[in-house]
């Protein structure tokens, strides 16, 4: 449930240094985006809200070994982020599996933290994934989901 995950969230960064911010109401989302430099986020639609807000990000995503050992049987894309299958190439870093790390997310985050010509080439490409995604009907999610098909039909 959300107020687990919540509270969860909440007990492991109290001790932290910065302060953290929750934010549970997707109202309260787009301020959220507008003031942030850089995100940490899963891989699925969250990379799409991001891009669409122009932020830059490293995406994290780390299931069980049962699950990864299968996925890594079925699944035959090279990355698993939405923007960068929009975009046709790896733009946006993957911690996946054994690379969701600490030191791996820290490195990854303050490379973008401290070099704005990253944030930049990152931004670019975001915008090439929304444009990916068209005008019009059907919804962006659809087409979304639409391309995502096209790119895993296109390596099979």
């Amino acid at each position: 449930t959300v107020g687990a995950t919540v509270d969860l969230v909440e007990n492991l960064t109290r001790a932290w240094d910065v302060r953290t911010i929750v934010v549970t109401d997707p109202t309260e989302k787009a301020d959220l985006f507008a003031g942030s430099d850089v995100a940490v986020t899963k891989s699925g639609t969250s990379t799409l809200e991001l891009a669409l807000a122009g932020v830059p990000m490293v995406v994290a995503y780390k299931v069980s070994a049962l699950t990864a050992f299968l996925a890594r049987r079925l699944i035959t894309v090279d990355n698993v982020a939405m923007v960068n299958l929009l975009a046709g190439r790896a733009f946006v870093p993957e911690c996946l599996q054994e690379n969701c790390r600490p030191d791996r997310l820290s490195e990854q985050l303050g490379h973008l933290l401290d070099d704005e010509g990253a944030r930049s080439q990152q931004r670019a490409g975001l915008a090439e994934a929304v444009t990916a995604l068209g005008t019009g009907t059907p919804p962006p999610s659809e087409r979304a989901a639409a391309m995502v098909l096209q790119v895993i039909e296109n390596k099979q």
